[in-house]
């Protein structure tokens, strides 16, 4: 209930009002967390999974990838998971830790969020 708008309050908006400005402040610097992070590592928005981080060419006619942060090829992942010191799992956890605290709605839309900022 506390997410309805009176009529009034309707009313007074701004048309050129954002989604984000629409947003409490503590959604607001969550999401500003999430973008900072975003732009070291674009792939933080497609990530579905641990898994899913940013892998590059082994090289040299191989036809596997490796971690972009931990050098474990695709394979050595799906078996055995990145490296407890790599980069990416920090990138990811805290993403998805900070994710977790956004009301659904904005979870569902977090591009249109981000891409905002």
């Amino acid at each position: 209930m506390k997410n309805l708008k009176t009529f009034e309050n309707f009313l007074n908006e701004s048309e050129d009002s954002s989604l984000f400005d629409m947003l409490d402040n503590n959604s607001q610097n969550i999401l500003i967390e999430m973008k900072a992070l975003s732009n070291t590592e674009p792939s933080l928005l497609y990530a579905e999974d641990i898994d899913d981080g940013p892998l590059n060419p082994i090289g040299g006619g191989n036809p596997y990838y490796k971690c972009k942060y931990c050098g474990r090829t695709n394979v050595e992942i799906s078996i055995n998971g990145h490296y407890r010191s790599c980069g990416w799992l920090k990138l990811f956890k805290d993403f998805d830790m900070l994710k977790s605290q956004l009301p659904k709605e904005v979870q569902d839309n977090l591009s249109d969020y981000l891409d905002e900022i």
